[in-house]
């Protein structure tokens, strides 16, 4: 029998609301933006995408999918943003690209001063990529707050989770036999997240389709 706190049973029911009006499958929710199904299974979470576009006025950014259960009478919120691509891809990243280009104009010695100059603006740059899955999560979060129009401590004092779901094979997230997560690339595409731990999240970090699956059942 479930105790829940009456706070936090009265965000899940909320919740259920908002899943009752916004709810899909994951099978739907994680499909690229070229319709391509990414995961294939039928678990019902509330769309991100329809929420934010029933509430286009909250001018906010959300991320794909919320989620939320109970474990040992606490509600946790699961914040899942999806994309079927390997994070190893140097071709998703325009850093990633960018570089690549840079390493081809080195190759002509003519290059060497525009390329050195282009290297040192590169630094500067944000990646939007990198920036929208910083922004996602805590946008979410505020129009979360706005619909459900009750002091937020409520919603503070909820374990929230944010996970990114890739395709990246396992060995590339862990490359050591102990598992930890160890490769400037990684340090590189996911420093941000380290911001947002403990707080707003207990857990931030990217995760492929098996670990999500796990997460979920």
């Amino acid at each position: 029998m479930i105790h829940i706190n009456p706070n936090e049973l009265d965000y899940k029911n909320f919740l259920d609301h908002l899943k009752e009006n916004y709810g899909q499958s994951v099978t739907e929710i994680s499909k690229s933006s070229k319709n391509s199904t990414f995961i294939q299974d039928s678990t019902v979470m509330i769309s991100g995408d329809d929420l934010k576009i029933d509430h286009e006025e909250l001018d906010l950014a959300s991320v794909d999918a919320i989620y939320y259960k109970t474990i040992n009478d606490k509600l946790h919120i699961y914040f899942f943003e999806f994309k079927k691509i390997d994070l190893y891809d140097e071709n998703f990243f325009p850093k990633d690209r960018l570089n690549n280009y840079l390493n081809e104009m080195e190759k002509d010695p003519k290059n060497e001063e525009h390329v050195k100059m282009i290297r040192k603006i590169k630094k500067g740059l944000s990646d939007k990529k990198i920036t929208s899955l910083k922004i996602k999560p805590l946008e979410t979060i505020i129009t979360l707050q706005n619909l459900y129009n009750e002091p937020m401590e409520t919603l503070i004092n909820i374990n929230k989770h944010y996970y990114f779901v890739s395709k990246t094979p396992l060995g590339n997230f862990f490359k050591n036999k102990n598992n930890y997560v160890v490769g400037k690339k990684y340090n590189y595409l996911f420093e941000f997240r380290y911001k947002l731990e403990p707080y707003p999240f207990i857990k931030a970090e990217p995760i492929n389709e098996e670990k999500f699956l796990d997460l979920i059942y």
